[in-house]
């Protein structure tokens, strides 16, 4: 039978057989799964095949001498770089020390005469589906080990090549609207204004993305210092408190100390994703209302809006990157935000969620562990209400 040599996707098996173990059977059973399959007389052969193109299988063909085909199973696996390669050995009439020494030695199995040949066909069948799912995975695993690869090189470009420059023209705009308001019109002067904000959006996108991928990759360490969910929510509130929204912000609580082990600046920027979210889905005049309870030994913090709701179906991917993308093409933002702050949580140790309902509005919820088993008296409420005006 002619051997075939390999190409770069095909299952290699290398067969080794002198003349008195050639098995026909054997290799019309490789060929017509369509395995590339070359036959070799010797074991110096053998590595020579091995050295110049490494096999998926190799079979070891028995004759009558049992010690020839031990032998054949050291010289190939005594190479470090052979090891690895599943061998078969098949034929001959091997005791239980021959096999356990061809175990010892690395061979995966040793398929004895006398052996009816429906079952060593059987057997071979085995292996050679075991040997296949095992290069998938392999060939998986190498092409997400290239994607990850590529993945951080984007993240790279997003935070070096894109940061940089855009920063360079948002400082050139604040010089001109600075230097310049004199002999601009205010209708530059909005424009200016309009494009350092279109500026301030990407490169705080940007960030959100590099950030999101250092808190997956280990390169973001938190900052843990006593952190109050009251003071940040608050303080969060009060920095939204601008512009011409009409917005009514309610802040609710049951209490005043809700102090955790935390990253105070990550957790911040949490509270403020989930408000400004909570702005991109809610119309004019509309209400978000934050509330912070405990929970067992977690705090809970919900921002609920009345705006227009997510699909069912856009629910499951909401706190993945650009997970509501089809939703955000409706609304102002990037889509990435949801997706850093299912990071910050869980490295906190929390859990994150949402329900909705289309028509009716969104409630985004976080927990994260007290830092302190809280007390059994029952807490006076706090509560706020901020009416975001034009007036």
């Amino acid at each position: 039978m002619k051997s075939l040599l390999p190409d770069a996707d095909s299952f290699f098996a290398l067969v080794l057989a002198d003349a008195e173990s050639k098995r026909p059977e054997l290799l019309s059973f490789l060929t017509t799964r369509g395995c590339a399959v070359r036959v070799v007389m010797t074991p110096a052969m053998a590595l020579r095949t091995i050295d110049a193109h490494r096999p998926d299988l190799i079979f070891i063909s028995v004759g009558a001498s049992v010690e020839r085909g031990l032998q054949s199973c050291y010289l190939i696996l005594s190479k470090a770089t052979n090891q690895g390669i599943p061998v078969l050995i098949v034929g001959g009439s091997p005791s239980l020390a021959d096999k356990s020494a061809a175990f010892t030695a690395g061979a995966a199995e040793w398929i004895s005469s006398p052996s009816a040949p429906e079952e060593v066909l059987a057997r071979l069948s085995s292996w050679l589906e075991i040997i296949t799912r095992r290069l998938d995975s392999t060939k998986t695993l190498e092409k997400l080990t290239r994607l990850d690869r590529q993945r951080q090189n984007l993240f790279h470009i997003l935070n070096h090549e894109m940061s940089s420059p855009l920063n360079v023209v948002g400082g050139y705009l604040d010089l001109l609207a600075s230097y310049e308001a004199e002999r601009l019109s205010s209708n530059s002067l909005a424009f200016i204004a309009a494009a350092r904000t279109a500026i301030d959006d990407v490169v705080r996108m940007v960030r959100t993305i590099s950030d999101v991928h250092k808190l997956e990759s280990g390169d973001k360490r938190l900052e843990i210092s006593s952190v109050n969910l009251w003071s940040l929510a608050r303080n969060a509130v009060e920095a939204l408190h601008s512009g011409d929204d009409t917005h009514t912000i309610i802040l609710d609580s049951s209490d005043k100390d809700f102090s955790i082990l935390g990253d105070a600046v990550l957790i911040s920027r949490v509270i403020g994703n989930l408000i400004e979210n909570a702005y991109q889905f809610t119309s004019s005049n509309g209400v978000i209302k934050i509330n912070i309870a405990f929970e067992g030994e977690y705090a809970k913090v919900t921002v609920q809006d009345n705006g227009s709701g997510i699909e069912p179906a856009r629910l499951k991917n909401a706190f993945e990157l650009f997970g509501l993308v089809d939703e955000i093409n409706r609304k102002p933002g990037t889509g990435v935000g949801l997706a850093f702050c299912k990071r910050v949580v869980e490295l906190h140790g929390g859990k994150i969620g949402v329900k909705s309902e289309v028509g009716l509005g969104s409630s985004f919820w976080f927990t994260l562990p007290l830092s302190q088993p809280r007390a059994t008296s029952r807490p006076r409420r706090r509560s706020a209400r901020v009416r975001r005006a034009t007036d």
